[in-house]
């Protein structure tokens, strides 16, 4: 039988895994800082500078892994869910909740790890649609304060000269250059 219980033997792995995750970013000023805390929109081009071809390898799976907390991390931001464990004769796991009767949960830790392994390649767009397919299944989405409004999002997209697309949800305004950029920036902590 299943049971669900509040973080307890995981609360500290998963603290490691945001550590190692966070301290791949080089710039990390008070901004940055506010930003990592509240918006999920910023722990998304974070594991997306990962996530650049050639920067970690399928088999890195406590790597992959820690991608996975921080986007779980994401849509907990997004939707309001709750990191609890979800136990069972083979041990604990992670999961987020995303309703208080606890009939929906799903497993971040693992989301990335699987598909990377299956040699699938992820994107910004990629990891925006796992958090808003999350958002959806969640009873009330919580709208990313760094993000506000859709029209909002989009006029900052549309002045920084990143693409909208009318049929998906709302995305930040990270653009392939920003993407680099957090990927030469991770690079570069790691060499």
């Amino acid at each position: 039988m299943q049971t669900i219980t509040e973080l307890d033997q995981w609360r500290e792995p998963l603290e490691q895994m945001r550590a190692w995750v966070l301290s791949g970013v080089a710039q990390q000023d008070a901004d940055f800082q506010t930003r990592w805390r509240r918006d999920w929109a910023t722990k998304v081009g974070v594991v997306a500078a990962y996530l650049v071809p050639g920067e970690l390898r399928p088999d890195e799976t406590w790597k992959l892994q820690a991608l996975g907390v921080v986007l779980g991390d994401a849509m907990v931001l997004r939707t309001g869910a709750r990191w609890v464990e979800i136990n069972d004769d083979g041990g604990a796991d992670p999961c987020l909740r995303l309703n208080t009767t606890a009939t929906k949960v799903v497993f971040p830790m693992t989301m990335i790890a699987k598909r990377v392994e299956k040699g699938e390649t992820l994107d910004v767009q990629d990891l925006i649609a796992l958090v808003d397919s999350v958002a959806k299944s969640s009873v009330e989405p919580v709208p990313s304060p760094a993000q506000g409004a859709v029209a909002e999002q989009r006029a900052v997209a549309s002045a920084s000269g990143v693409a909208v697309d009318a049929h998906r949800a709302p995305s930040p305004a990270v653009d392939e250059g920003m993407g680099r950029k957090l990927a030469r920036l991770v690079h570069r902590l790691r060499s």
